[in-house]
Formats: structure tokens, sequence, C-alpha cells
């Protein structure tokens, strides 16, 4: 839950990544997917992903099969960012996760 992963959060750890945000604000402004990509973050992932490991693992698993993804918002979900519908329905395939596509291009 959202105030759960409020009251989670080291607040030590965090706000270590402003460069990294401030270039994911700058891809989103210019619309670059792959400066996007190399810059995602979410530090809300620090803590959340020690209380619930399973989040860590679906990332890892998106991760593995070339999928760039991220923790959503304070972690209801992870977000993966694949090259195409084709691409999305082939990651979807491949997981033993519950996936939902949609569709938003970025250029």
């Amino acid at each position: 839950s959202t105030p759960q992963a409020y009251e989670n959060i080291d607040y030590d750890l965090v706000s270590k990544n402003i460069s990294l945000t401030d270039k994911l604000i700058d891809a989103l402004n210019t619309n670059n997917r792959e400066k996007l990509i190399q810059n995602l973050h979410n530090e809300f992932e620090l803590s959340v992903f020690i209380k619930h490991p399973q989040f860590k693992e679906i990332k890892d698993s998106l991760n593995s099969i070339l999928c760039p993804s991220v923790l959503s918002g304070s972690g209801s979900a992870i977000i993966g960012i694949a090259e195409s519908t084709e691409h999305a329905q082939k990651i979807q395939n491949e997981l033993p996760y519950k996936t939902i596509i949609t569709k938003t291009k970025i250029q």
C-alpha cells in the first residue's frame, strides 16, 4: 500500500539519484526513448524490494528477457517497456506473472 511504502522508505538511501531524475525528465521532455530507458529508476525500489522481494524477482525477470522495467509509483506494479506490441506479447507469453499490455508510443 502507498502508506506502507512511505512508512518503510529509508530516507538515508533516497535522493541519491537526482542526476538520473534530471536525465529522466529531460528524456521525457524530448521524447528520447533510449535516454528514458537508460535513466529509468524509482527510489521506492530501495525499500519496497526489501519488504516485497517478489517485485524484484519480476523486475529481474523482465530485465533478463531484454525488457527494461521499473517499479510503478510507490509499488503497485512493475512497468516493462517493450519495443513493439509483438514484443510485449512475446514477453507476456514468457512470464509466469499476470501482465497487462497497454500501448503508449515513445519515440
